[in-house]
């Protein structure tokens, strides 16, 4: 039977690997969605420059079609800047009283004549005009729709640039699971060590109480050693100090020596 600090430790561990699991995938979601975020406004973005495009390109769809209406708006507003002929509603030109009916008829013919030659011309100049000024229409549209693709390109480039914020933000999003993950991990280490290594929870947090009948409950001392206190250690020691001669015998003698002359 296991004891209850290795019980403890285990369960402490387990305990902190799923606080670190729990604050990974909160990281990882967190990311997932500033992803996810990021994809739709670019999305968003690029469907609106398509528009634009697609206007832009529309601009010049049937335009013959379109040449030709602007060249009879363009002649009817240089028509209408002309003189009536004679005889016309708006305008009446009375003959003096003099002339015959000749003279009158001659100038009503003359009139009729400049009428209809101002109408062609006004057309002619239509039709001339009408092509450059349907033109220079296109080309200011244009323009204006380059423009706001440029302006929607700079939205991109500066929602991409803010991304990596984002993403480091997202990455501190399970930050504290992960703290709690740590320390019931390290705790778990802890105890796991101290059960396997036989202490008990009071031993482990400085207590008195022993798992064991050989673990003692205080230090040992000196005195307990049988040595004593340090003067009884060192009471048996000669008090002269000892020479180099006295382990090996008497002082050797040069008077007494065989070899003396």
């Amino acid at each position: 039977m296991c004891d209850p600090l290795t019980i403890a430790g285990a369960a402490l561990s387990a305990g902190g690997i799923a606080a670190n699991s729990i604050g990974a995938s909160q990281a990882a979601a967190a990311s997932s969605r500033a992803y996810a975020a990021e994809q739709a406004r670019q999305a968003q973005l690029r469907q609106e420059a398509a528009q634009v495009q697609q206007h832009s390109n529309s601009l010049y769809e049937g335009f013959a079609g379109k040449q030709q209406d602007r060249a009879a708006d363009l002649a009817s507003t240089l028509r209408s800047a002309q003189l009536p002929a004679q005889g016309s509603a708006s305008t009446t030109v009375e003959a003096p009283a003099s002339s015959s009916n000749i003279t009158t008829q001659g100038e009503a013919s003359q009139r009729a004549s400049a009428d209809a030659y101002a109408g062609q011309q006004a057309t002619a100049l239509g039709d001339l005009r009408s092509f450059g000024d349907l033109l220079g229409t296109n080309a200011l549209a244009q323009a204006r729709d380059a423009s706001q693709i440029g302006q929607i390109g700079n939205f991109m480039r500066g929602s991409a640039s803010v991304l990596p914020q984002e993403l480091n933000a997202a990455s501190h999003a399970g930050d504290t699971a992960k703290l709690f993950g740590g320390l019931a991990g390290g705790l778990g280490k802890v105890g796991i060590a101290a059960g396997i290594n036989g202490s008990t929870l009071g031993g482990l947090f400085g207590g008195g109480a022993s798992s064991g009948g050989n673990v003692s409950t205080s230090l040992p001392t000196m005195a307990a050693s049988g040595m004593g206190s340090i003067a009884n250690a060192y009471g048996n020691l000669p008090a002269a100090p000892m020479s180099i001669a006295q382990p090996f015998g008497a002082d050797p003698s040069f008077a007494s020596s065989p070899y003396r002359v």
